[in-house]
């Protein structure tokens, strides 16, 4: 018998422990690490296929810039999660995919809310905004079969593109029926303004700036001179440049004597242009009537500003379209297109591996502890004696060399077969930490020579 009591726990007689129950703790930790190596190569594996797209920042929206006010690339950013796990999108995903359809080739309703909700619930969507006018977004799916992920993934990111593609041909083509919509306004604005103009001169008798005495120039030249700068700002389809050519055309058509402007003996300070470029002198008119000039002025000029922006920017509306439409893809690009994944994410092999070695060693001998802990039985003198009975002899423990011999043979045969399973246990980590799988390996030959039996069974009358 122990002299010691059981109370006296402490890491010596915990080891002692330990070595007098070496078979219970060996069978115990074998038992933890077997079904920690099962449980890994039971767990079904989960493949992730993933795709990296690139986007480019949107030139509509520069071209229409202090003029409407349009969608950012950051808010369709902000929207890409939504849009992507749309059950709109996903379904016709699913339908590009011929995913959802029972053995006849019907669709499965039921199968398709499955679907549903497992990409949903699977697909990870993360946006990387740069400060470069640039955008990442990066589109991951986990799912047991990695040919399914690979192509969920990329059907997906296509049937994206090319949704977002149609409706950024629709923008670029409303953009352009926008500006020549506001044109075609303006221009009517314009005339308006010159008209109004026009006829205050005319009523109020306002001359031309600079007519006087004779000698002032050829008003040709003046002319041909500003045409050549208004062409150089302009197309030659540009309403001044083709109302400037007539003019020139119907000057020249008239006399010679009629080609020369006279010229004022001194130019006023105050004056204003009219749709030519000649300028009206304001001298003589009372404080309204100029006002009142300067006004209409003012508002024909900036109706024609607002009006050449808008003839400049519908060039660049239509190169635009064109790029948008010829390119296909224009805002898009994939950097890292979804492949079928060779190594599965989980369950992570080796980590499951040698927690399952851990929790063996450790579960084994919490086991024993427990074990001792729970049993009842006297094994102390001191025991004994605190019960108040009397100790009439103590009969010591007497153990035969045969009986010795045999404990040690049953020792080494415990500590070769848990040795054995350990080395075994460990080079399946090392393995699978490498990459290769001897489980694998082993299922798929012994599933490839089934395979190849049942094909060479002969088939039943």
């Amino acid at each position: 018998m122990e002299s010691n009591d059981t109370s006296d726990l402490n890491f010596r007689r915990y080891l002692g422990l330990l070595a007098r129950n070496k078979r219970v703790f060996s069978a115990m930790a074998v038992a933890i690490m077997l079904l920690g190596v099962l449980a890994c190569y039971v767990t079904p594996r989960t493949y992730e296929a993933k795709s990296t797209v690139f986007i480019e920042r949107s030139v509509i929206n520069a071209l229409t810039k202090d003029m409407a006010v349009a969608p950012s690339t950051e808010d369709r950013v902000r929207v890409l999660v939504y849009t992507l796990l749309s059950r709109n999108m996903l379904l016709k995903t699913i339908d590009d995919l011929g995913l959802g359809r029972d053995s006849s080739g019907n669709k499965d309703e039921g199968k398709i809310e499955g679907l549903l909700n497992n990409f949903q619930k699977a697909t990870i969507i993360k946006t990387q905004e740069d400060r470069r006018e640039t955008d990442f977004f990066t589109v991951s799916y986990q799912s047991s079969d990695p040919i399914l992920a690979s192509n969920f993934v990329n059907a997906l990111i296509h049937r994206y593109i090319e949704d977002n593609v149609a409706s950024k041909r629709e923008e670029s083509q409303g953009a352009n029926r926008f500006i020549e919509d506001q044109i075609a306004h303006f221009r009517k604005k314009l005339d308006k303004a010159e008209a109004d103009l026009e006829a205050f001169v005319r009523e109020k008798g306002i001359r031309a700036a600079g007519r006087g005495a004779r000698g002032g120039g050829d008003r040709v030249r003046g002319l041909e001179a500003r045409l050549k700068d208004l062409q150089l700002r302009y197309t030659d389809n540009h309403p001044d440049v083709v109302r400037l050519k007539d003019e020139i055309a119907a000057l020249k058509s008239r006399p010679s004597s009629e080609r020369y402007a006279p010229a004022a003996t001194a130019v006023p300070d105050e004056a204003v242009n009219d749709k030519a470029g000649r300028r009206y002198s304001m001298q003589g008119l009372s404080a309204a009537d100029r006002i009142k000039l300067i006004s209409l002025d003012r508002d024909r000029e900036a109706i024609k500003t607002t009006y050449e922006e808008l003839v400049a920017r519908l060039s660049k509306s239509e190169l635009s379209k064109q790029i948008a439409i010829g390119d296909g893809i224009p805002s898009f690009r994939i950097i890292d297109p979804a492949v079928v994944p060779t190594k599965p994410i989980s369950p992570n092999r080796p980590k499951i591996i040698l927690m399952g070695i851990l929790a063996g060693l450790v579960g084994a001998a919490g086991f024993v502890i427990i074990r001792d802990r729970m049993d009842s039985s006297v094994r102390s003198v001191d025991t004994v004696k605190n019960l108040g009975l009397p100790v009439l002899a103590i009969i010591p423990h007497m153990t035969l060399e045969s009986d010795l011999a045999k404990q040690r043979q049953a020792d080494q045969a415990t500590y070769k077969v848990a040795g054995a399973f350990a080395a075994v246990v460990l080079l399946i980590m090392v393995l699978e930490t490498l990459g290769y799988s001897p489980v694998d390996a082993v299922f798929g030959q012994m599933h490839s020579v089934l395979s190849g039996v049942k094909t060479s069974a002969p088939k039943a009358l």
